[in-house]
């Protein structure tokens, strides 16, 4: 949302120091504590938005105004202009431009892909089948007081796909590793989850309700434990690279 609010006002994006150390660390990254450590440098010459028809349609900065979306959200933004296709596709339009992954990292993800499709044969990458592709977010957000659906609520919508498309097959992106047990032992879907080791993003949401009304005293934010040195930033981040490019080739 920052690239796109930087191109409305026609300004460069740099994102700070501080998130790139975050999401950074020397194992993976050495003294270049940067994006170039996942990312290749983007090849347009210009942040751009499709249209339908797929051509590009640049963002004008004069008289763009911001657009707040739900209760004036700050990741919910959209120039007034594309507002009405809301802040998801012009997050899309954004990672489109970024999201062009460096040897390292794409080697990382052949290899965990790989290792799904070797647990399970169904899950050979490219997917071969239909498949939902879900996301069930348990970890840090625990501590945020925010409903946490579980997997039982996501089953719900899936349901009604598997009935009117006869889809039998979830990839499923989690930080929970509970609950990416209780999605390979579903009967009635057949479900893969990237190997990934998920304990390290365990706050207790296992044992949490479904909806914590208190905001807690303490914070859990996934970013405050990679500052304290609990979690790799570059393992946080190779995870997240890893499951949300896996989760758009459902």
């Amino acid at each position: 949302h920052n690239l796109a609010k930087s191109a409305t006002a026609q300004r460069l994006f740099a994102p700070t120091r501080q998130g790139l150390h975050v999401w950074t660390s020397e194992g993976w990254c050495g003294q270049e504590r940067n994006l170039a450590c996942y990312f290749l440098a983007p090849t347009n010459h210009t942040f751009e938005i499709l249209d339908i028809t797929g051509s590009a349609r640049q963002l004008d900065p004069e008289g763009e105004g911001a657009h707040a979306g739900i209760d004036g959200i700050a990741h919910d933004f959209a120039p007034t202009h594309v507002a009405a296709r809301g802040a998801f596709w012009l997050h899309a339009q954004s990672l489109h431009f970024l999201w062009q992954l460096n040897q390292r990292t794409q080697g990382y993800l052949d290899t965990v892909r790989r290792q799904m499709g070797e647990a399970n044969r169904a899950f050979v990458f490219p997917f071969r089948q239909a498949t939902i592709g879900m996301h069930i977010r348990r970890g840090d957000s625990f501590m945020a007081a925010r409903w946490m659906p579980g997997l039982d609520q996501f089953l719900v919508p899936a349901r009604r796909m598997q009935h009117l498309y006869g889809v039998t097959h979830i990839f499923l992106s989690t930080d929970c590793a509970e609950t990416a047990q209780q999605c390979h032992e579903l009967q009635d879907f057949t479900c893969a989850t990237l190997p990934l080791e998920r304990s390290v993003y365990d706050v207790g949401a296992s044992h949490a309700p479904e909806y914590n009304p208190k905001e807690s005293a303490y914070d859990q934010w996934i970013e405050r434990r990679i500052q304290l040195g609990e979690v790799d930033g570059s393992l946080a981040a190779l995870h997240a690279i890893a499951e949300v490019d896996t989760l758009a080739s459902c």
